[in-house]
């Protein structure tokens, strides 16, 4: 059995938090006007600053949004408010924040495949096919456009 007690359903339920967010962020992004560093901000500000590393398994996952989190935090030593890392976020260059499109993009794909394994009937990635993700082409619209 792949969950039993108490807190590994817990745990289940955070995946589900992290793919919802991750999945918002995504669409903040399509969604928001302005520069990479502006849609990259509005994201955070809305829905990645609510992500922690508790919400994703252990391992490779949790060590790539760890990863994406301390390349957006590096650009705001020192400072831990979310208008300050916001505000850092404008001063990345916009390969970098191309870079981390692409990693928060392919992270959210990672979850959702994650969760397709744990619970088939409860994702919309279809694990055998790979369905590609509803946010390819959008993301692939702002990341051409630059």
């Amino acid at each position: 059995m792949l969950f039993s007690g108490r807190h590994n359903v817990a745990k289940f339920d955070a995946f589900y938090y992290a793919d919802e967010k991750l999945r918002a962020v995504l669409l903040s992004m399509v969604s928001t006007g302005g520069t990479l560093q502006d849609k990259l901000a509005s994201a955070y500000e809305s829905d990645l600053r609510h992500l922690h590393e508790r919400y994703f398994p252990i391992g490779d996952l949790r060590d790539k949004f760890n990863q994406i989190m301390a390349t957006i935090r590096k650009w705001s030593p020192g400072k831990s408010s979310v208008k300050d890392i916001a505000a850092g976020i404008g001063q990345i260059d916009d390969a970098a924040v191309l870079a981390i499109i692409e990693d928060l993009k392919t992270l959210t794909i990672q979850v959702a495949d994650h969760l397709a394994v744990l619970s088939p009937f409860k994702t919309e990635i279809d694990v055998k096919t790979h369905i590609p993700h509803p946010f390819d082409d959008n993301l692939r619209g702002i990341i051409g456009s630059h």
